[in-house]
């Protein structure tokens, strides 16, 4: 049973009275009918330089049965896909089942790399577009492909212009590929999503007193409910009668100073606008008043003379 071919089995009989049957056979044929199993060696798929030379990996088949190969198709001149096919057929006619391996040529000097996202956590309000071009290194003839998780509306056209109305208070992952026959690029970034955009707060001391021919820091307080934002003041209504600069800034004060014109005594303003950069936009009239001397008639409420000197700006 060892062996595959054609054999024969005798029966024969003899009765008590000596008497003997006419022999019977069987034929018993063993076959075999099971088939090569091909393992491929090596890489697959097989990624190979343009230009260099093809080699070939091989492959075993579980019986020792010959394998024929089939690299015919593979051009090592021209960046593509190519399919290599292993075919075997044991003694008994027993033919394998056919096993493929995929050669890819590539240009290394064309594969896609991703430049780098400029931040990699953006803060959001809900029901705010989204829109990012990515932008390559190097790569050419390169699609794309963006997905969130958690899933999202997130897109990405031909061009690599990425797009997405946040239309979910969550935390998102967003990955970003570039890719072609040579290879694939990936970056990720955080995109934090917050419910729809809070106005911001701006405040300052009601009563602002300012020596002649001398300066003062006026600090405004600003605040967001929204955890993300930060709020900045910019001067969109100079005052008349002096001089507005930037002094120092941080999350919760900007701080300006006030410089009067020479002698100039009286009432002035301006105006300022918080931008939280996400369309919340409020505006914040201050008024001052320049005096010759900082006396307690000059607020509306009394404040002992050894305080005095606190209110100045040195």
């Amino acid at each position: 049973m060892n062996s595959v071919g054609q054999y024969t089995v005798t029966y024969n009989a003899t009765d008590d009275s000596n008497n003997h049957a006419v022999q019977v056979t069987r034929t018993v044929i063993v076959q075999d009918s099971t088939k090569p199993i091909i393992t491929l060696l090596g890489a697959n798929p097989q990624i190979l330089e343009l230009g260099s030379s093809y080699t070939e990996l091989n492959a075993l088949t579980n019986d020792g049965s010959p394998i024929t190969i089939n690299s015919s198709n593979v051009n090592m001149n021209s960046v593509g896909q190519y399919t290599v096919t292993y075919n075997a057929t044991d003694d008994s006619n027993n033919h394998a089942v056919q096993v493929t391996r995929t050669v890819i040529v590539q240009d290394s000097t064309n594969i896609p790399i991703l430049k780098d996202i400029d931040y990699s956590s953006i803060g959001m309000k809900e029901n705010e577009l989204f829109s990012y071009q990515l932008e390559l290194i190097q790569g050419q003839n390169v699609s794309y492909q963006v997905y969130s998780n958690p899933p999202s509306n997130i897109s990405v056209n031909n061009s690599g212009l990425v797009s997405w109305i946040a239309t979910g208070v969550n935390t998102y992952t967003v990955t970003a590929r570039a890719f072609n026959i040579s290879g694939e690029s990936i970056d990720t970034w955080t995109i934090v999503i917050d419910p729809a955009n809070n106005i911001p707060v701006l405040s300052v001391d009601e009563n602002i007193f300012v020596l002649r021919n001398s300066n003062k820091i006026i600090k405004i307080s600003k605040s967001d409910a929204d955890t993300h934002d930060y709020v900045n003041i910019n001067i969109i209504e100079s005052p008349t009668y002096g001089t507005l600069v930037h002094h120092s800034e941080d999350s919760e004060y900007t701080e300006l100073k006030y410089i009067p014109n020479d002698n100039y005594l009286g009432k002035d303003q301006f105006v300022v606008m918080g931008d939280d950069g996400y369309g919340g936009l409020v505006e914040l009239k201050i008024i001052l008043t320049v005096v010759e001397t900082l006396e307690k008639d000059n607020y509306e409420w009394l404040i002992p003379t050894v305080y005095l000197p606190m209110l100045l700006s040195n």
